[in-house]
């Protein structure tokens, strides 16, 4: 089975890297965050537990409060519209754009009023039209936050994607460009909010030790289930299948610590897959929702009237040096990896029935950088066909982002007041959006043959 994503990781590098790492060193966290930074240009970069953690740091370094507005498209994860509302301010949706699935500027503008403090844009792949957007942003004087958690080193007119708000916002989650198991990166890119944001950060500790053993030995597993062989060709392993499996298992956890101690593959064949088999482990037959289900849960709830949301807050957001250790290497590797994705991008352009399949516009000027490609199923046939058919031909393709947009989702269709005849476009693409595998381990044969059978797809 081809998986929908695979961690890119080098197994011997990442195993050294957490041998040299110490609970009361946290000479990897500021290596990590100083070469994050520097690779984007920003003067300042906090690694922290996860995307949404720096997302609701960025908002408290803003300032967001009661009573403000921030503008945010409907198509996107509900993480992003929980930290908002987690700090008692209004939530403003915008309409996205059937060309590049991006947020609509003319939405953004649309809904600006006198309340609005902040815009929220995310990348999807083909970087927002960001020199519209930063312009509005100015003329209004509202802070502008880029979410980069789908897309690092995407490039808009010579100046990368994160580069052009007051601040940005990376998640290290399985899926994502790099990954540390989970995770995220606070960017600041104005030098006047530096301050700010480091009296915020001062606030806060780091995860414990053993937690983010977890996290990492996690990752590990998950990389080793989704090699070749080994994913169940019946099954689907949600992204944090392995990050639970060690929580909920310590021997597991201390076979896969063992195995990592070998540097290598081997270790994991020898002492995992057995321990996998014997214990039906690799058998669950979720589905896709509950996969999206299981990565937004969350430790506990923020009350909103008579209805929670996921709550994000914690006294232990900032990352320790076990997942910055990875991080390192990860980023060492990300060149190659991301070369491996553009190539494999390349190829659906080229192959893929672009009448069949609307491919995102990809103007003059920028550069793409997509974990996964998606496109817009114009076949009249349902997603959910094709996605099934897909998994009988032995590769994983669907809805791997999010299934509808925010304002048709429970409870938040209960507590935005939005019109939902100015979100139709986020509802078309919440029907229609399919993910196409192009992470590192895709080999041509394997493009190919989902070419040829999405080509030949017919209602």
């Amino acid at each position: 089975m081809l998986v929908r994503i695979r961690p890119f990781l080098d197994v011997g590098k990442i195993s050294r890297a957490l041998e040299r790492a110490t609970e009361l060193d946290d000479r990897p966290i500021k290596e990590f965050e100083t070469a994050f930074a520097r690779r984007l240009g920003a003067p300042g970069a906090a690694a922290v537990d996860r995307g949404r953690s720096a997302l609701l740091l960025a908002l408290k370094t803003l300032g967001i409060k009661g009573g403000d507005e921030v503008i945010v498209q409907s198509y996107i994860f509900h993480v992003v519209v929980d930290a908002i509302l987690e700090l008692g301010a209004r939530p403003v949706l915008a309409d996205s754009r059937l060309d590049d699935f991006n947020v609509d500027p003319r939405a953004i503008e649309r809904g600006i009023t006198p309340r609005t403090r902040a815009i929220i844009v995310t990348h999807l792949g083909v970087p927002c039209d960001m020199g519209e957007i930063s312009a509005i942003a100015r003329k209004h004087d509202c802070y502008l936050i880029e979410n980069c958690a789908h897309t690092l080193d995407a490039q808009c007119d010579g100046k990368k994607a994160g580069g052009f708000g007051d601040v940005s916002f990376y998640s290290f989650d399985i899926d994502k460009p790099i990954s540390t198991g989970d995770g995220g990166m606070l960017l600041i890119n104005n030098v006047d909010l530096l301050e700010k944001a480091r009296g915020i950060l001062d606030g806060y500790g780091r995860v414990p030790f053993e937690k983010e053993k977890q996290t990492v030995y996690g990752l590990l597993l998950q990389h080793f289930v989704t090699g070749d062989g080994v994913y169940p060709e019946d099954g689907f392993l949600p992204v944090d299948f392995g990050k639970k499996a060690v929580k909920k298992d310590r021997r597991l956890l201390s076979l896969v610590e063992k195995a990592a101690c070998q540097g290598g593959t081997d270790g994991f064949r020898e002492r995992i897959l057995p321990y996998l088999q014997r214990n039906r482990l690799l058998c669950e037959k979720k589905s896709r929702t509950g996969d999206i289900i299981s990565r937004a849960a969350s430790r506990a709830g923020v009350a909103l009237g008579r209805m929670n949301i996921p709550k994000i807050d914690s006294p232990l957001l900032l990352m320790n040096s076990l997942r910055s250790a990875v991080g390192i290497e990860c980023l060492k590797d990300f060149d190659n990896c991301k070369a491996l994705r553009d190539q494999n991008t390349q190829y659906y352009i080229d192959h893929l029935d672009t009448a069949a399949f609307g491919h995102p516009r990809i103007d003059k000027g920028k550069k793409t950088a997509f974990i996964r490609y998606a496109v817009l199923n114009n076949t009249g046939c349902e997603n959910s066909r094709i996605t099934a058919a897909a998994r009988k031909r032995g590769f994983e393709i669907g809805i791997f982002n999010w299934s509808a947009p925010v304002h048709l989702c429970y409870p938040y269709n209960r507590l935005l007041d939005f019109e939902r005849s100015k979100l139709h476009n986020s509802e078309h693409l919440g029907r229609r959006l399919l993910s196409l595998p192009v992470h590192p381990y895709v080999g041509e044969e394997a493009l190919e043959r989902i070419c040829r059978f999405l080509n030949g797809f017919t209602s």
